[in-house]
């Protein structure tokens, strides 16, 4: 019977502790994301910078121009997707009257509203977040 209790004991006590590393772990990752959310992509360009630097083990002058290479990139890469972006809305449009076309009148009911919940997730992440 005393061994019994030990067991169960040293279980709870590992449990707990899976379980306070899992709310903390969720706390930090959480607290990180909604750093880079609020901080925009200034927040991500100093992240990325700040990971390569103790990857690398960059120094001062070799950060800087990895900003400015990060900051030009993301310019460029906002230039591309204005570029390409309408062709790509054609696509997808294109695909979803297929789609649409195949389906049952009841199965497209449900197809426009996944359609304008993708549409509303989507606009929230575009923008200046390139």
């Amino acid at each position: 019977m005393k061994n019994w209790k030990a067991i169960a004991g040293v279980c709870l006590v590992f449990l707990l502790g899976g379980v306070a590393g899992a709310l903390l772990t969720r706390l930090v990752i959480v607290n990180r994301i909604q750093r880079i959310v609020v901080g925009g992509p200034q927040a991500v360009n100093q992240l990325v910078v700040r990971r390569l630097t103790k990857r690398l083990d960059l120094d001062s002058g070799q950060r800087d121009q990895l900003m400015d290479i990060i900051v030009a990139t993301r310019k460029e890469i906002r230039t591309a997707r204005t570029q390409i972006t309408p062709q790509l809305k054609t696509i997808m449009t294109d695909g979803e009257s297929k789609v649409r076309a195949m389906l049952k009148p009841d199965q497209q009911k449900k197809f426009d509203e996944v359609i304008e919940n993708n549409k509303e997730r989507l606009a929230r992440f575009e923008g200046d977040g390139t």
